[in-house]
Order: structure tokens, then C-alpha cells, then sequence
């Protein structure tokens, strides 16, 4: 399976699935738990996006 096969199946699933695909990841991607430490810790990091201002981006679709 390519890349883009994997991308375009994600993204066919409901917000449900891809929110339990988010969560289990680290776990599918063999991430170590030292990454997933520095991961959990960075995180509250990026809190400051989360606001009314920003909302507008929240649902912008970027293209690489």
C-alpha cells in the first residue's frame, strides 16, 4: 500500500476512527516511550493556538 493509499483511506474515516487511529500511533509506529515522554511533555507547549482567534485555521487543509 502507498503512501497516498493510507493518507486517502484516513481520511475516509469518521472523526471517531481517526481520533482512535491518533491515539494508538505511537503504539502502530513503534514510537519508543522516551519520544512519546518528550511528546507528552511539549504538548501543553502548543496550548496557545487553541483559541477563538486562531479558529479559523483549525479546518484549512494544507497540501505539501
Amino acid at each position: 500500500m502507498s503512501l497516498q493509499e493510507i493518507e486517502t483511506a484516513i481520511k475516509s474515516l469518521d472523526k471517531s476512527e481517526q481520533q482512535q487511529l491518533f491515539k494508538d500511533l505511537p503504539k502502530l509506529i513503534e514510537l519508543d516511550r522516551e519520544s512519546i515522554g518528550w511528546l507528552k511533555v511539549a504538548e501543553p507547549s502548543f496550548e496557545f493556538w487553541n483559541n477563538p482567534d486562531d479558529a479559523v485555521d483549525d479546518n484549512l487543509s494544507y497540501s505539501q
